[in-house]
């Protein structure tokens, strides 16, 4: 069971009453919207409320021991910004998550979260605020602690029937080692040498007076899972694929998955005018054969340059 901590002698227990106002007073955080990081406590508090959030197109609920938990964002494409971003990288942050039903006046507390590092998002669509159909963020929520479930509402969210690919920024890795990726936003590069070539070739790259590298996370139709690229550069609109050797099994793996992301890509109409894979050294003549038939570039480093060709 995770209790809060709200003084030295008082603690609210899952199942506990309290009104959200007096939450705050105790703990930070503002007294409106969703999600609310505190600024009194390293926590975050998010609350769910049925009735209220089916005004907005929020259709918060559980599927298969997942508190499916949508973004916030009244109006519009939500975007991984702002309190969304700090949702998404709580564990990194070091923030704890509670989950309170309700939206104002007297909430409950259901219990302590965690974002699903396996998959930590994925994308549906839902009226907006204006009656607009757009792009939301369902976030995937698993209780820190196996529980009684006090809210037992089942998740009505959409599997969209299109494919979504949403440009996401690329930030700097931590250097910590994680098989997570827990160092980016997306959670999408795992390794952590491909992780800092692609830090490193997007440091060259600033250098040379060029814009940062982008990245987006793709969503198939008729699919609850997000894969993600590694790099996209905008002003060519060429689409990388970073691995952290030159090996045979990783450049045909990269080819793949190239190929695959640049259909996603385009079925949402982002445009990719050239392929590349980016890796530490130049691969074997027999490769560089193959990827100049595929019409596929190739970066590596060399000393402290990065050579395309």
């Amino acid at each position: 069971m995770s209790r809060i901590k709200l003084s030295n002698n008082k603690f609210l227990s899952p199942g506990d009453a309290i009104l959200r106002k007096d939450l705050h007073k105790y703990l930070g955080g503002s007294g409106e919207g969703g999600i609310n990081p505190s600024n009194k406590s390293s926590s975050i508090f998010i609350f769910t409320d049925p009735t209220e959030g089916a005004k907005h197109g929020y259709n918060d609920g559980w599927n298969k021991g997942i508190f499916e938990y949508f973004g916030s964002g009244l109006k519009g494409d939500m975007e991984l910004k702002r309190v969304n971003k700090s949702l998404l990288n709580h564990i990194k942050d070091g923030r704890r998550l509670f989950l309170f039903n309700g939206h104002r006046g007297e909430i409950t507390y259901e219990n302590e979260f965690i974002i699903d590092e396996n998959q930590a998002f994925f994308w549906t669509t839902s009226l907006d605020d204006e009656g607009k159909l757009r792009d939301s963020i369902v976030f995937r929520l698993k209780p820190k602690k196996k529980y009684s479930i006090k809210n037992s509402v089942s998740s009505k969210t959409n599997i969209v029937t299109k494919t979504i690919a949403r440009e996401i920024p690329l930030e700097k890795s931590s250097g910590n080692k994680s098989s997570k990726g827990v160092t980016y936003i997306s959670r999408g590069i795992k390794d952590q040498k491909e992780a800092r070539l692609v830090e490193e070739y997007n440091k060259y790259r600033k250098g040379k007076k060029l814009k940062d590298l982008k990245r987006h996370s793709l969503q198939p139709p008729l699919s609850r899972k997000n894969y993600f690229t590694d790099g996209y550069e905008s002003e060519s609109k060429t689409l990388i694929e970073a691995k952290a050797s030159n090996h045979r099994n990783k450049i045909r793996m990269a080819i793949g998955q190239l190929f695959d992301y640049k259909k996603l890509l385009e079925e949402d109409n982002v445009k990719v005018n050239k392929l590349a894979i980016l890796i530490p050294t130049c691969p074997s003549k027999d490769l560089l054969e193959l990827l100049k038939d595929l019409k596929i570039k190739i970066i590596f480093k060399e000393g402290n340059k990065f050579i395309k060709k």
